[in-house]
């Protein structure tokens, strides 16, 4: 039998800039792509993904964990808190209007059970670790949960996810075989968020324009 030996480069190629890896634009995109992910009407965004590999970043000390850690807490924060408050002020008909690929009877009751199973405190924190599950804070608000209370649980699961994931990042981008691909890993998650955030934006847009021609 033929035998083929497959070798790996040392390192993997940089598909983005070095403005990418470090300094304040790092850190802005860490935060807008965590406020994104946050906010149920642009999902799919892979941000715990992107917070993981931010993570792996760190342990060369090319970005600062600390840094991530808190630009990450303050963009989940306020994304789940313009959920809570989408939700406070509008209600679902509303809202179904300019976001109608999620807000559908289907995940309403699915995410209507996850509450009724888990109690509503407990499903904000979980969500934060689901992709894609980000719908308990705006149910918050549209429960009108005490907003002092939903401070707390929004800080406390924003707190949790961000540093496990980051810290998990972190453990296993110190393995030799991650750290020398995980900046080109990184790359790759930023370019498919970059695509997920267009795909998210021009189906709302659609979204939007049918349900405008709907009315009309």
């Amino acid at each position: 039998m033929l035998g083929v030996n497959i070798t790996l480069p040392d390192t993997a190629p940089i598909i983005l800039g070095p403005s990418f890896h470090s300094g304040i634009w790092f850190y802005l995109l860490v935060f807008v792509i965590i406020l994104l992910g946050a906010v149920f009407i642009i999902t799919p965004v892979p941000e715990n993904t992107l917070l993981f590999f931010a993570g792996a970043l760190a342990v060369n000390n090319q970005v600062s964990l600390f840094w991530v850690f808190i630009v990450s807490i303050i963009g989940a924060y306020i994304g789940y808190d313009l959920n809570y408050w989408t939700g406070r002020l509008f209600n679902v008909a509303v809202c179904r209007r300019f976001c109608p690929h999620i807000l559908h009877t289907k995940n309403i009751e699915k995410f209507r059970g996850m509450i009724e199973r888990f109690g509503l405190p407990a499903s904000i924190v979980i969500s934060r670790f689901i992709p894609g599950v980000n719908l308990p804070p705006f149910f918050a608000g549209l429960d009108s949960m005490n907003y002092g209370q939903y401070v707390v649980v929004n800080l406390v699961g924003g707190v949790l996810w961000c540093g496990i994931t980051l810290i998990l990042g972190y453990f296993i981008g110190s393995l030799d075989i991650v750290q020398d691909y995980v900046t080109f890993i990184f790359d790759l998650v930023l370019l498919v968020t970059f695509i997920a955030i267009a795909y998210g934006v021009i189906r709302l847009v659609r979204g939007r324009t049918e349900n405008g021609g709907e009315m009309a």
